[in-house]
């Protein structure tokens, strides 16, 4: 099980902080149906940042 936490920004804002692998999984799935049924949020405004077990950023990615 990783160590590692997640959070995901939209448009540069956190929406969801100190996810785990599996919320953060869920969350995005969540997220894509939610875009596929209204057109929000869209990928391009998303971005994950990815922190080490004691909340120290690792990186940060866009959603491809």
């Amino acid at each position: 099980m990783s160590n590692e936490r997640y959070n995901i920004l939209c448009k540069g804002r956190r929406i969801y902080t100190g996810l785990t692998e599996e919320e953060y999984f869920d969350t995005m799935e969540d997220l894509s149906i939610e875009f596929y049924q209204t057109g929000s949020p869209s990928p391009e405004d998303l971005e994950t940042e990815i922190l080490l077990e004691d909340n120290k950023w690792l990186q940060k990615q866009k959603v491809d």
